[in-house]
């Protein structure tokens, strides 16, 4: 989303006066596709080559775009640095557009030529030689024309043609006659009296007040539904502005806070959906797990078998495997129990080893019931989080420290991995690192493994 070229050129208009003579004070990255040129006045000009931002957008003292932590990427960062090279410290001269929307800024030292259009292109020049090209759009040359527009030869033709044209057609109509003003398609009129005010303004060259449509509101509504500077008043909610700096500097600021809420909520939910799907795993294996275990009194009522058997030892299976043999039930809730044993051990010494299972396994339980619990709560919690990030509505509230989803395990720089039944294998790559990991992260019944011959 670009500005039509009467907006652009009406917008070019009114901060020329405001930049003209000034001097550039400082070049500065402002996220990955724009530059932050502060003037002697203290007021900010941002070049931005992304596709829904390009421009060159003056704010105020006052006006404040949020802190862009992305860094500037590739080429364009050797770009970055040309620019301040050869920017910083000269006087701006003047700021021109033309109808293919193309923005000069012709400085003391050099000057930029602004694609706004297509895929955007800040290209700097010195003394007619291209030196960088901020951005990845068609790379404009020195001396390029701006293609004519049908505006400039007959605007009464144009007009009649838009006015006269059956609706579906006129969308059509204004693509093949003017390009420059293609965004306005996003918001194009559709009743007579809107056609008739649009009409005027390519007739005779008056521009009303600007108008914000639809109206400004939050980051996630903009999000959703970007405002757009308009030359005229559109059909449905717009809102009028004093004038097209304060306009453009509200629109400015509107889309860059929406571009930055829109990544840092994507990054927030993906974090938040990993983690709702992993603990949704572990429960699940956690389940499987919980079905896997023989029941303690099951276990000593074999070994109650085993001791009142009277096999003799010579009777039993010969080998090394594990057998399973038929006994009679000391406690007559059954003819026979099949009791799994080892052939190399006695009886009494199969029933110690069943009676020494059945307590390992209460004891695991308890450990067992309260991981249980713990990931319940965390997948709770985890699932809150997501919940919460899909009410949110500002850059603030993305800000504002929340609790991060997780089963309770302490956070750091150890290394984390996730085995395909959910399952979290923590390991360090330190002494330091494996000491956490050994005393302060390890519980009953996690297991730990030594590599060896590895770091």
């Amino acid at each position: 989303m670009s500005l039509d070229r009467i907006t652009l050129a009406a917008y070019a208009q009114e901060i020329e006066p405001r930049i003209k003579g000034r001097r550039i004070e400082k070049v500065r990255p402002h996220g990955k596709s724009a530059l932050r040129i502060e003037l002697s006045t203290r007021d900010a000009l941002y070049l931005d080559v992304s596709r829904s931002l390009a421009g060159l957008w003056l704010l105020s003292r006052t006006g404040h775009v949020p802190d862009d932590p992305r860094d500037v990427e590739g080429p364009s960062r050797t770009s970055a640095l040309l620019f301040k090279k050869h920017l910083e410290g000269a006087r701006i001269d003047r700021l021109t557009s033309d109808a293919s929307r193309t923005l000069t800024l012709v400085t003391s030292r050099a000057t930029v030529i602004l694609e706004t259009s297509g895929a955007a292109d800040a290209a700097l020049m010195v003394d007619a030689d291209v030196l960088a090209h901020f951005g990845a759009g068609e790379r404009p040359s020195a001396g390029k024309q701006p293609g004519r527009s049908v505006l400039d030869g007959d605007a009464a033709r144009f007009v009649l043609a838009i006015a006269s044209a059956p609706r579906e057609s006129q969308r059509q109509l204004l693509n093949t006659l003017d390009p420059g003003l293609l965004p306005i398609l996003r918001r194009w009129p559709v009743s007579e009296s809107a056609i008739q005010r649009l009409a005027a303004i390519l007739r005779d060259g008056s521009l009303s007040a600007p108008f914000l449509s639809p109206a400004p509101a939050d980051d996630a509504t903009h999000t959703a539904a970007p405002p757009m500077l308009m030359a005229f008043e559109p059909d449905g909610a717009s809102q009028a502005q004093p004038d097209f700096l304060m306009a453009g500097e509200r629109l400015y600021v509107a889309l860059r806070r929406a571009d930055l809420f829109r990544d840092r909520l994507q990054s927030r939910m993906a974090k938040a959906r990993a983690e709702v799907s992993r603990l949704s795993r572990l429960k699940a294996a956690l389940e499987r797990d919980r079905g896997r275990w023989p029941e303690p009194a099951e276990l000593r009522r074999q070994a109650e078998a085993l001791l009142a058997a009277p096999t003799d030892r010579a009777e039993l299976p010969r080998g090394r495997d594990a057998v399973v043999i038929a006994i009679p039930d000391p406690r007559g809730e059954a003819a026979t129990l099949s009791v799994r044993i080892h052939p190399s051990l006695s009886l009494p010494q199969n029933a110690n080893a069943l009676y020494a299972k059945a307590r390992n396994i209460e004891r695991q339980k308890g450990a067992f019931d309260a991981r249980w619990e713990q990931t319940l709560a965390a997948l709770a919690q985890a699932e809150g989080v997501l919940s919460s990030l899909q009410t949110i509505r500002s850059l603030e509230e993305l800000e504002t420290p929340a609790v991060e989803p997780g089963d309770g395990t302490p956070s750091g720089k150890r290394s984390h991995y996730l085995t395909a039944r959910g399952l979290q294998m923590i390991f360090g790559r330190s002494a330091a690192e494996n000491h956490d990991v050994t005393f302060k992260l390890a519980k009953r019944e996690d297991i730990w493994f030594h590599v060896l011959d590895a770091p």
